[in-house]
């Protein structure tokens, strides 16, 4: 059984359990330029469901647009088979959480990196053995819009500077929640990656003083969704750094977990951004939970459901 947590559906249509005839022969019934590219993207999303990946025949992933193999277990190959069949038309590519052998190769990434030289979203969140030397070759994909790192622990300040160096000045969405982030690599964040408007810094620990504020300035109306989830920084000069420089472009915010917010923090916040759509404050111990009752009336424009709390430890009648 997969251990993914959206296990395999059984199938009950006719289109479902030919796909799952087909996928469990694979190797038999497949013909280069016989099965539609929706049927294979269809058949992949099938077999993903799998915590191992079977091997794939030749010219399964020709003219693939987009490919999701996130939480499998890689066959060994793969990636270069990938490389070579949808190089050119490879738009988005996710490998989230995926490990096995294949993953810690170079040669293999090596090729994808250089083969798919259109490639614009890369999600990498939970490849925890991601190498400087494995980004260092993502500096090939000049394209790229959105790169997704989370929890690459792996990595260290002086390879994301220069990727960041390299390929920020594309990049839209970045996400560095739990990474090694520096001052250097801050100064790189302001400096380079200008079109940033979704990024996640989550986990961030102490940083020079002024790394943040810097950031923060540089991103003014520019910045529509930030995290920064149990930053250990992060306190009411944050917000009130956010309410005066992103006032007019920040509409989704995320500070699980940041203790040193404070109920004076939130209310400057609400004063100031009046675009916010959503919000995210549980596990701020330095909020009581009556105050974290009231924030559906302080942030009116923000739908309840899009406001993440506390729950209540006991109902009142």
């Amino acid at each position: 059984m997969s251990y993914r947590p959206h296990k395999r559906k059984k199938a009950t249509t006719l289109k479902e359990r030919a796909i799952e005839a087909i996928a469990a022969n694979l190797n038999v019934c497949f013909k280069p330029g016989v099965l539609s590219l929706e049927l294979r993207c269809d058949i992949l999303k099938y077999l993903c469901f799998s915590p191992e990946l079977v091997h794939l025949p030749a010219d399964f992933f020709a003219g693939m647009k987009e490919l999701c193999f996130g939480g499998c277990s890689l066959q060994r190959g793969l990636l270069k088979q990938v490389a070579y069949e949808a190089g050119p038309t490879l738009l988005d590519l996710d490998l989230r959480q995926c490990s096995g052998h294949e993953i810690l190769l170079m040669e293999g990434f090596q090729e994808l990196c250089d083969r798919c030289s259109n490639l614009r979203r890369i999600d990498l969140v939970g490849v925890m053995t991601l190498t400087d030397s494995q980004l260092a070759m993502m500096h090939s994909c000049r394209n790229l819009h959105t790169v997704l790192l989370g929890g690459c622990i792996v990595l260290t300040p002086a390879a994301i500077t220069s990727f960041l160096e390299t390929c920020g000045g594309g990049l839209e969405i970045l996400d560095l929640s739990g990474c090694r982030v520096d001052a250097q690599v801050m100064e790189a964040l302001s400096r380079c990656c200008t079109k940033v408007r979704e990024l996640s810094l989550g986990y961030l620990e102490e940083v020079p003083f002024r790394a943040l504020p810097l950031l923060l300035r540089n991103a003014a109306g520019r910045i529509t969704s930030l995290a920064l989830n149990r930053s250990v920084m992060v306190g009411d000069s944050t917000l009130l750094l956010l309410g005066r420089h992103m006032a007019a472009s920040l509409t989704s915010l995320d500070i699980t977990g940041c203790k040193r917010v404070t109920r004076e923090g939130v209310l400057f916040l609400a004063w100031h951004c009046k675009e916010l759509r959503s919000l995210k404050v549980r596990y701020c111990a330095g909020m009581s939970s009556d105050f974290q009752e009231t924030l559906p009336k302080i942030f009116p424009q923000i739908p309840q459901d899009k406001i993440e709390r506390d729950k209540p430890r006991f109902f009142k009648d």
